[in-house]
């Protein structure tokens, strides 16, 4: 058995029009150049994660970018969510675009989820700050999970 070595990448920035709620940070630089970031990614590792928001101007920005690499959008479901004032439906959801850095193996007793549910994390000094779960365990969106069919 040879084993091989994979460049994995992580990405969570400031989602697209959002930068400004970093301004007070010291490696605040103004909007992320998305465009850049995702071919970033995609020549550097071998598999990668991008977090992004669930916007219509987030999705319409990344959704050309990501189809060229042919990475897989993915959804973190938030069992506790940030209910707001005003808002009639709740920011329940993220995308969660993954490029896997090897074929899954299929299985009729591995199933692949596209979905992670994580509740939000609260009071953890940043504005939007993905959980620890979501941070270090991504691969939860991509890994097989063993069934008992």
């Amino acid at each position: 058995m040879t084993l091989t070595r994979l460049r994995l990448g992580y990405a969570d920035p400031p989602y697209v029009n959002c930068a400004h709620l970093y301004r007070g940070q010291p490696d605040y630089a103004g909007e992320v150049d998305h465009a850049a970031l995702v071919r970033h990614l995609d020549a550097t590792y071998d598999g990668w994660v991008l977090h992004a928001a669930a916007t219509p101007a987030s999705i319409a920005v990344l959704a050309p970018l990501v189809e060229a690499t042919g990475a897989r959008w993915m959804a973190w479901v938030k069992g506790f969510a940030a209910f707001k004032r005003n808002v009639p439906v709740a920011y329940a959801w993220e995308p969660v675009i993954i490029k896997a850095a090897r074929r899954p193996v299929v299985s009729p007793r591995l199933v692949m989820r596209d979905w992670i549910q994580e509740s939000i994390t609260l009071r953890r000094g940043l504005p939007a700050r993905s959980p620890k779960r979501c941070v270090t365990g991504p691969s939860k969106c991509s890994v097989p999970v063993r069934t008992t069919r």
